[in-house]
């Protein structure tokens, strides 16, 4: 993991953040706010028992996976803009994964 958030901090370029904002907000949002909130809901609904419903709200609560850079370099992709949302959301799930952890733990 260390080794690949520094590859995409290599990747990263500070000056065109500001031009995947729109990108970064929304994908961060769904993936670290929306998705965990739906799987804690599904679990409820499903009467999930708690250990399973632990592990799918920590999963999902996570950033999305640093290998999604190399992918996207590999593939042709926009690198940058991965780069820009790997780092974004891994800055943000410092403040989000602690909230869905307690939740977990209260399941």
């Amino acid at each position: 993991l260390p080794l690949v958030l520094l590859s995409v901090g290599a990747g990263l370029t500070l000056g065109s953040i500001f031009k995947n904002k729109i990108a970064i907000i929304l994908s961060s949002s769904v993936k670290l706010i929306i998705l965990p909130v739906s799987i804690w809901g599904v679990c409820i609904l499903l009467e999930v028992n708690a250990e399973t419903a632990k592990m799918a709200i920590i999963f999902g609560a996570l950033p999305t996976a640093t290998s999604g850079y190399i992918l996207a370099k590999q593939m042709g992709g926009n690198a940058d803009a991965m780069a820009q949302i790997i780092s974004f959301q891994t800055i943000l799930a410092a403040l989000t994964l602690p909230i869905f952890l307690a939740i977990a733990q209260n399941f």
